[in-house]
């Protein structure tokens, strides 16, 4: 756990899930989608080997440099991931948030898993 960040928050549509190594395998099987593969940015290194990038993430975490997390449905599925790194705005000399996630394309539609609640 990184940073006092407790391992489970909970978000109301969904909770995320501490990123570790006995939860990691999901996103390994999420990169498997060409869908995810496509629009989730990876460094050349991580994109010909997803697990060189399940490890990165992992380590990240531990090391806390980043914030990576598994993100559950209500009804405790996985359905993605999302993962926040810190980093510096060259333009504004200020710190900033790298921003990425994917979503199980079987779950993008579900109402369960809308994140805005009117």
């Amino acid at each position: 756990m990184a940073l006092n960040i407790p391992n489970v928050i909970d978000c109301g549509a969904c909770s995320l899930h501490f990123l570790t190594p006995n939860n990691v395998w999901f996103v390994e099987e999420l990169f498997r989608y060409n869908d995810v593969k496509k629009y989730y940015v990876l460094r050349s290194d991580h994109a010909a080997n997803i697990r060189l990038f399940c490890q990165y993430v992992v380590n990240a975490n531990l090391q806390e440099q980043a914030l990576n997390f598994i993100v559950f449905d209500n009804l405790g599925n996985e359905v993605g991931f999302i993962s926040a790194e810190p980093m510096m705005n060259t333009n504004t000399n200020m710190p900033m948030w790298n921003v990425g996630y994917a979503i199980d394309k079987g779950h993008m539609q579900r109402p369960s898993m809308h994140l805005n609640k009117h």
